[in-house]
């Protein structure tokens, strides 16, 4: 082994690198904890972490991405984890996987690692798919139902069995009810107390454009432009018509690298906003290319941000959604 220290592996469609963040605040109120910088999580990043840890590393989390079948089998032949916990299972990178089911078996190659070497994964049993990769396994189990809604917007607060004091998080959207839910239960499984966990989970703010909560001169911002696919997507949409008000408002760009589906994809995206009675603008090249638009549709942010100073939103809460590539977070300036 290369290590005789916890090796958590991480991997999952959404939500892996706010749960990874959520983890290394947790355990490092009582451990020496190395961890994935940014979303350095491929065949580059993950040894470049491994190479940068510590001697006296007391636990590893360790991110794992993939956009093909083998990726995360040959990640964990590098990392050797001997945790493992998968956030969902999701529709992302299609054109490399095929298939929701080739999705599957590549998130599911973290747990046959597990399987094959020893050690333990953490199951969130409402996720679609994760309880049966882990069939056979020691696990431990959790779901978003641990965790108690004290307040949905603009930032979530909670509390848990065992915890009855409100934890006021940085965090917005209910989607991130998972990831805290999964922070606690590893937390606890490395022995640190509830008291603890809630501080750690109250101490962490988001960066780099996700889930983060932004005020503006003239509105609220959810910025949430750091990646996109449509399992994430339809949440940030849902989570946007659960909000309370009527002055709602997206800005939502291309979700890319979903080979033949994509134009169906995009389109179901659409109809869900239709749906919700939402308002909103469309940015890039596949939103563009739907046939008989309702929202205003612009190939590219800069198009995007001229519209935005022509006819600039005001009061508004306006998630910002969309794929790296599209970078929406450059319209940040003209809200």
């Amino acid at each position: 082994d290369l290590f005789d220290i916890p090796v958590i592996g991480i991997t999952g469609s959404n939500g892996k690198t706010t749960t990874k963040e959520l983890l290394h605040a947790v355990l490092s109120r009582q451990f020496k904890t190395h961890v994935t910088a940014g979303n350095l999580n491929n065949h580059i990043g993950v040894p470049l972490t491994l190479l940068k840890m510590p001697l006296d590393a007391e636990v590893a989390i360790i991110e794992m991405g993939a956009n093909h079948e083998h990726e995360i089998e040959f990640l964990c032949q590098i990392a050797q984890p001997t945790q493992a916990l998968i956030t969902n299972i999701g529709k992302a990178h299609l054109e490399g996987f095929g298939s929701l089911e080739g999705v599957v078996r590549a998130k599911g190659e973290l747990f046959d690692y597990i399987r094959k070497h020893g050690g333990k994964v953490y199951v969130n049993e409402a996720i679609d798919h994760v309880p049966s990769l882990a069939q056979g396994l020691e696990k431990e189990t959790y779901t978003s139902d641990d965790i108690e809604i004290v307040e949905k917007h603009p930032q979530l607060a909670v509390k848990w069995a065992g915890w009855e004091k409100t934890c006021a998080t940085n965090l917005a959207g209910m989607y991130n009810i998972s990831n805290i839910a999964a922070a606690v239960k590893v937390g606890r499984s490395f022995g640190i107390e509830d008291r603890m966990i809630a501080q750690a989970i109250e101490g962490y703010m988001p960066t780099n454009n996700r889930s983060q909560w932004q005020k503006t001169a003239h509105n609220d911002l959810i910025l949430d432009a750091y990646n996109a696919n449509p399992s994430s997507m339809a949440l940030a949409i849902e989570n946007l018509a659960s909000m309370p008000g009527s002055n709602k408002f997206f800005i939502i760009g291309d979700m890319l690298e979903l080979g033949l589906v994509s134009a169906a994809e995009h389109h179901a995206i659409v109809e869900q906003a239709k749906a919700a009675l939402l308002d909103g603008i469309l940015v890039g090249a596949h939103f563009k290319a739907l046939p008989k638009q309702v929202y205003p549709s612009f190939i590219n942010a800069q198009e995007a941000a001229d519209y935005l100073r022509k006819n600039p939103p005001q009061n508004r809460i306006i998630l910002i959604k969309g794929s790296r590539g599209i970078k929406l977070e450059s319209l940040v300036e003209v809200l």
